[in-house]
């Protein structure tokens, strides 16, 4: 079962309230949405683009009635919402543990299964396409910005190098190539950076991410709050930078005509919010997490 990462960090910093209203961008498994509707008499809108999450959504449903509502949908079109609608949003990043564990999605290196790694199953490209049809350098690109992956070029050369003998199929055979080519590491999995960069190269997830977050910001209400949980530098850095731009302060003429500063948003975490060692200890995955928070003025 997924276990959703600094969940007690987020609920407490949603600030929840009798009668507010909620957007959890990151369904999965249900692990925030059902914390933030124990937490008082509110309303819970989910979305996700994962259609496999549906059971779990139906479980909500039964349990809560009107109070959740379910949506199959990116996070990057959440301006389907009117603007103002909530006091709190959430975003809980990255690949759910029940996506790893499913191995005919094709995210784990762990696993055997065909090379997928869509979180929305109906997008038109797949990791096979990646890994088979792109280019040397772009593949080599892809392992180095994405995967943070110093030996980036020797991989991509090693992949093209393969599929020339014959086509690519499967996550295992991915490996293989990948272990060919890097010695072990250790704690870490050497394929652990290359298929997260073709998962994030799949699901265009930091495109989607900085679409996601212009849309999301509109949708608070005063004072209410919007959390990111990453598990990526780059991603961090994308809701980091962003954060900071909004917080610039904007001029505008009082009524003495004089210049005044305005400040439509607050950081709240000036440094993230990481998980305690006994978070990491009891879920391996929350190891890479940080938390970021922003409040509408």
């Amino acid at each position: 079962m997924h276990v959703p990462v600094l969940i007690d960090e987020v609920i407490s910093n949603l600030c929840i309230k009798s009668g507010g209203s909620y957007l959890d961008c990151t369904f999965g498994a249900g692990g925030y949405s059902k914390r933030i509707l124990r937490a008082a008499d509110c309303y819970v809108t989910a979305i996700d683009a994962d259609h496999n999450v549906g059971p779990y959504a139906d479980n909500l449903k039964n349990c809560y009635g009107d109070n959740f509502n379910f949506r199959t949908l990116n996070f990057s079109k959440v301006d389907v919402f009117p603007e103002g609608s909530f006091d709190g949003i959430v975003f809980d990043l990255g690949v759910s543990s029940m996506q790893l564990d499913i191995s005919d999605r094709g995210f784990s290196f762990m696993k055997d299964g065909p090379l997928d790694m869509r979180m929305d199953q109906y997008l038109p490209l797949d990791a096979s396409k990646v890994v088979n049809l792109y280019e040397e350098k772009e593949l080599a690109d892809i392992i180095f910005y994405y995967g943070d992956e110093r030996n980036s070029r020797k991989i991509a050369k090693a992949i093209c190098f393969a599929r020339k003998i014959k086509q690519i199929e499967s996550t295992l055979e991915l490996v293989e190539i990948i272990s060919s080519v890097l010695p072990f590491r250790g704690k870490i999995h050497q394929a652990t950076k290359i298929f997260q960069a073709i998962r994030m190269e799949v699901n265009a997830e930091m495109s989607s991410l900085k679409i996601a977050l212009e849309k999301s910001i509109k949708l608070l209400k005063k004072g209410a709050v919007i959390i990111l949980v990453t598990f990526h530098s780059i991603e961090d850095k994308i809701v980091k930078d962003f954060f900071k731009t909004l917080c610039l302060p904007r001029q505008k003429k009082n009524k003495y005509g004089r210049d005044e500063e305005l400040h439509d948003f607050k950081i709240i975490t000036h440094k993230p919010i990481i998980p305690s060692d006994r978070e990491v200890t009891i879920n391996p995955r929350a190891r890479s997490a940080k938390m970021r928070i922003l409040k509408r003025c």
